[in-house]
């Protein structure tokens, strides 16, 4: 290897290691860049990112160090345009043309300020990229801000003392760090729907994910301008998705899907919660679900069978043919709000394209 190939190399495998740790800050899986590594060669395995970036030295070969980034590269980019998200839709936008010409007025003309947004206040977003999805009719327009994040993250028993690290194979703490986050907004001109996507889902504790689509929200219609809002304010109506929560677990059960965890009330007003535990697919299938809910079909009450049922409240469902799970995360005071149920956001974990989330969104259009 010539000195110029080596220094190709080294600034590749720098490019590598910049992903990983951006990787590990989102809190992506683990196993799907094992996985990536092990493509490349059986002795590219690692037990933590950290590890994974050390091997990074045992490659030589020029260009399957670009073929290994361009994959990492690739991998982290569609998660940070679609994985992990917090979805809120809004259908019969009339004024989606208005909408699309300001937003593409906003992304043509606005020219970054490094001085600025490296002493970023938290609470601004910044234009960031523009996605022209499908023929100008579905369009991504991405948006950035930093966030302060709290993450769990392995510790390397090797910086710990003799008189700790004997005691554990595995440290895990939680460190406070700044992380570039991006909020999206999507307009499907075809539709009339307009999708607002909130980053880091998973990570983000609930009650801030709502601080945030408030402030997202509030910042889309003041860019918008008033003028446009006045007539008609299509986020005062986002999508009601509470009753989906009853259809995803009424929805036959096949090979393809499954509900990965759920909470419920029986008629006596208990309630329960269940996640899916070893190799089961589908909580409806475990033995312990299926006898329950049969009890309460078949329950007697001075010989009158009352086919009672349950009532889910909180659902979570995958769909294993294409590796995503929608939750639907409502909570037992809804049942007994005054002012009915209501739920208008769903998580989105393991989408990698816009045709990922168009099955998130047709699925939830169809169960309504």
């Amino acid at each position: 290897m010539t000195d110029d190939q080596k220094h190709d190399a080294d600034d590749v495998r720098e490019v590598i290691a910049s992903s990983l740790d951006t990787a590990e800050e989102r809190a992506m899986s683990l196993k799907e860049f094992q996985r990536i590594f092990k493509t490349f060669g059986r002795n590219l395995s690692g037990r933590k990112f950290s590890d994974l970036q050390q091997k990074l030295v045992a490659i030589y070969d020029l260009e399957k160090l670009e073929n290994l980034q361009e994959k990492i590269s690739d991998t982290v980019e569609r998660h940070i345009l679609f994985d992990d998200k917090f979805l809120t839709v809004y259908q019969n936008v009339v004024n989606i043309a208005e909408i699309k010409n300001k937003l593409d007025t906003i992304f043509s003309t606005y020219q970054p300020d490094p001085e600025v947004e490296s002493q970023v206040n938290k609470r601004t977003f910044y234009p960031f990229q523009r996605h022209n999805i499908r023929d100008d009719l579905i369009i991504s327009y991405q948006f950035s801000q930093v966030r302060e994040l709290t993450v769990r993250q392995e510790i390397d028993t090797n910086d710990l003392k003799d008189s700790i690290s004997d005691l554990y194979s595995s440290v895990f703490g939680f460190k406070t760090t700044e992380l570039s986050c991006f909020d999206s907004v999507i307009l499907d001109e075809e539709r009339n729907i307009l999708i607002i996507l909130i980053d880091l889902a998973r990570v983000m504790p609930r009650n801030e994910l709502n601080v945030i689509h408030s402030n997202f929200s509030h910042f889309i219609k003041r860019e918008l301008g008033l003028e446009i809002m006045q007539a008609y304010d299509f986020l005062a109506a986002p999508l009601d998705l509470f009753p989906c929560i009853q259809k995803f677990y009424d929805e036959a059960v096949d090979k393809v899907s499954g509900v990965t965890e759920i909470y419920f009330t029986t008629t006596e007003g208990t309630a329960h919660h269940e996640k899916l535990r070893g190799d089961s697919v589908d909580i409806r299938q475990v033995t312990y679900h299926e006898s329950g809910v049969n009890g309460l079909k078949n329950t007697v009450v001075d010989g009158v069978k009352l086919d009672e049922t349950i009532t889910p409240y909180r659902i979570s469902k995958k769909y294993y043919d294409r590796d995503i799970e929608i939750s639907l995360n409502s909570s037992y005071n809804a049942l007994s709000n005054i002012n009915g149920s209501h739920l208008y956001n769903a998580f989105v974990i393991g989408s990698r394209s816009y045709e990922d989330i168009e099955f998130v969104l047709n699925k939830i259009l169809t169960l309504r």
